[in-house]
């Protein structure tokens, strides 16, 4: 749908702040769709999610505004680590479903949940991305018929078969990820859309790993009939133990503080979860915030008069105490000067990563980036009226480009569209507008974000948006978004 930038308000606040790709922006339905999402999210308490804090328009393309959460994706976590540790993955699954009652307890739907939308953060898991999140209770309903929204892999049956969406799906995506967060792999393996709702359909999920507490639960979120899976609420108080009724956010926010306050230790996390020195975020200028006093806080009681006794002489070794004392005083100052050199750092690493040159490669000829090997098969082909389903040309024309990507590595990684780029001979870059893969009968089918096994082999066709006053002549393939890269020339 667009870019997510992290930004900073006027008091230097980090934001999240999404922008609408123009294409999107430029269709009335769509900008009617998305006002909606910006409603339907405000009305979500954010004590599990991002808080939406502003929404607007600027230069034709609609943004929206929200908390910045600092941690790391899950998708990403079990890519580097695999899987979760127990009492990491108890505390997802209850943060998710706690997430889960208070977006339906505004008869909201998530329709996105998936480990990229999942954030561990210090705090605990945070759902995010209400990017095509669905009201319930609306009147109007934009989204076309016969039009499936969602990722693939992780939407529920009947969301694919026969675009229902309720609750439920929100319920089923919960199981997925709970699978695949306690083993590392998806529950129904990989494949194509239609595929894996088959798969999930046939109500076969490969849930080996996952420990007794879990696996009745997660079958039961699974349950290809809608109506036979659990609500978020009777989740969330199977997973706590508890009994008590869980009608509201707020009462969701109790169950999952008092569970989170015993399992979810920001100091057992892995340490590479949040970078030190970490600095809890804070709404931009101008929003008002309540801080809620901290978990297991006892006031100390108030202090003792001082008794009353007869002057003491000063001490008689009165320059080393003067000297501890300041001492003492430039002990904050040392320490700011070691963070503002780190911080230096940091940033002339993130300048050194993005600055340097990618390698070069060979049409026709293996190309390796990180743990990916890239092969360009053939010359770029453009037209004005290429054959992508779904896709428009807003600069001019379209330029397809036929790649094979295999993961060399031992981990999982996602191969994503967002970090590939076309270079003109204006020395313009152009980022891929969509991925597809080859299909049989060489058919073209959309694949977002598309993570592959290794030793797993991905053919497609990456398509960009390409202006008609330069031309192709080059394109930059990269296994992560800030990795050097290999560059092939395109003639």
């Amino acid at each position: 749908m667009g870019a997510v930038y992290l930004g900073r308000g006027a008091d230097n606040r980090f934001v999240a702040v999404k922008v609408i790709r123009p294409e999107l922006a430029a269709d009335r339905t769509f900008r009617a769709r998305f006002q909606d999402e910006v409603t339907n999210a405000q009305r979500v308490a954010s004590f599990c999610t991002a808080q939406v804090l502003d929404h607007g328009e600027q230069g034709g393309s609609p943004y929206l505004v929200t908390e910045y959460v600092d941690g790391k994706p899950l998708d990403e976590y079990i890519a580097n680590q695999g899987a979760l540790p127990p009492g990491t993955l108890h505390g997802v699954a209850v943060g998710v479903a706690a997430a889960l009652t208070a977006i339906h307890s505004v008869e909201l739907v998530h329709r996105d949940l998936k480990p990229s939308n999942v954030m561990l953060s210090v705090s605990g898991p945070r759902v995010i991305d209400f990017g095509i999140a669905r009201a319930t209770d609306a009147a109007a309903q934009h989204t076309q018929t016969g039009f499936v929204v969602g990722s693939p892999g992780w939407m529920a049956p009947e969301q694919v078969m026969r675009g229902e969406t309720t609750t439920a799906v929100d319920i089923f995506a919960w199981g997925t990820l709970v699978a695949f967060a306690a083993t590392g792999r998806h529950p129904y393996g990989t494949g194509t859309l239609v595929t894996m709702a088959a798969r999930a359909q046939a109500n076969k999920p490969d849930l080996d790993g996952l420990s007794e507490e879990l696996v009745g639960v997660v079958r039961s979120a699974l349950d290809p009939e809608p109506e036979r899976r659990p609500t978020a609420q009777q989740l969330l108080l199977s997973l706590v133990g508890g009994a008590e009724e869980v009608a509201t956010g707020q009462d969701a926010q109790a169950v999952a503080d008092q569970e989170l306050n015993r399992t979810w230790v920001a100091e057992a996390l892995p340490p590479d979860l949040i970078p030190p020195p970490w600095v809890p975020p804070s709404p931009p200028r101008g929003v008002r915030m309540q801080m809620p006093p901290p978990r297991h806080y006892t006031p100390p009681p108030a202090p003792l008069p001082p008794p009353q006794r007869a002057p003491v002489p000063p001490p008689v070794m009165q320059p080393p105490y003067a000297a501890r004392r300041r001492s003492h005083r430039r002990w904050p100052i040392g320490c700011l000067v070691v963070l503002v050199i780190l911080m230096g750092l940091v940033i002339i690493a993130v300048a050194t990563l993005r600055n340097q040159r990618p390698t070069e490669g060979t049409l026709g000829q293996e190309s390796v980036d990180g743990q990916f090997s890239f092969v360009v098969r053939n010359p770029v082909t453009c037209g004005k009226n290429a054959a992508i389903r779904g896709v428009t040309a807003t600069r001019g024309r379209l330029c397809q480009v036929r790649v094979t990507v295999e993961n060399t590595g031992t981990k999982q990684r996602t191969l994503s569209p967002g970090n590939q780029k076309l270079i003109e001979n204006s020395g313009s870059e152009v980022e891929a507008v969509k991925l597809m893969r080859v299909g049989a009968n060489k058919r073209l089918t959309e694949a977002p974000d598309t993570p592959l096994a290794p030793q797993e082999k991905f053919t497609g066709v990456l398509v960009f948006d390409v202006s008609t006053t330069s031309e192709p002549e080059s394109v930059e393939l990269h296994d992560a978004q800030l990795s050097r890269g290999v560059s092939v020339p395109l003639s």
